[in-house]
């Protein structure tokens, strides 16, 4: 399971750091990730769906 929280997002520049939480069946947070890209709404999806993949690998 994945939580997505957006910190910031500039619309003028189109920066967006956010964090990534990844938890565990048992509730237990395993990873945080925060990541700061500048985004369209294109690179937004793309990240989106390949972090939602790679999430979905080892779990």
């Amino acid at each position: 399971m994945s939580a997505f929280f957006i910190d910031t997002l500039n619309f003028q520049t189109y920066h967006v750091r956010m964090t990534m939480k990844l938890i565990n069946k048992h509730g237990k947070e395993r990873l945080n990730h925060i990541i700061d890209f500048n985004a369209t709404h294109t690179i937004l999806n793309f990240r989106f769906t390949e972090l939602l993949k790679n999430d979905n690998k080892d779990s």
